[in-house]
């Protein structure tokens, strides 16, 4: 399996099969996860796109189990599904904060009013990026 590395030392596994082909928006999600840094995401394995026959109008990505290694992440756009692993030791409450922070869900729930709380084990990680982003 060749492997792109990514600048923050997090690894982006790409396998033979439809290594290139990703859910529209999916590549934005693994640059942002990748931003995260090493402490949150170690790597991120891709799988092939499936057709659904359900119609998702909006891309959407969530966390559809864990594992010992880490967690199964679906994203949906159109009738294109696509699964992904994520490797990391964080917990699942901590994954689903990085996974609102990645599709902007976060971002939405500040505008409204309602700030979300960050995961204690993430708050470090958090403001050095943050610090780093300024």
């Amino acid at each position: 399996l060749p492997i792109l590395l990514l600048p923050m030392t997090s690894k982006l596994v790409l396998g033979a099969t439809g290594a290139s082909q990703f859910v529209k928006g999916l590549p934005f999600v693994f640059r942002k996860f990748e931003e995260m840094g090493p402490k949150v995401v170690q790597s991120i394995i891709p799988s092939q796109m499936h057709r659904t026959t359900r119609v998702h109008k909006k891309f959407t990505v969530r966390i559809m189990g864990e594992s010992d290694n880490g967690y199964k992440i679906v994203a949906k756009r159109n009738q294109t599904l696509q699964e992904f692993f994520v490797v990391t030791d964080i917990s699942k409450p901590a994954m689903q904060y990085c996974v609102d922070e990645v599709t902007g869900k976060n971002f939405l729930h500040s505008l409204q009013g309602r700030e979300p709380s960050v995961p204690e084990e993430l708050q470090n990680v958090i403001q050095n990026h943050k610090r780093k982003s300024k």
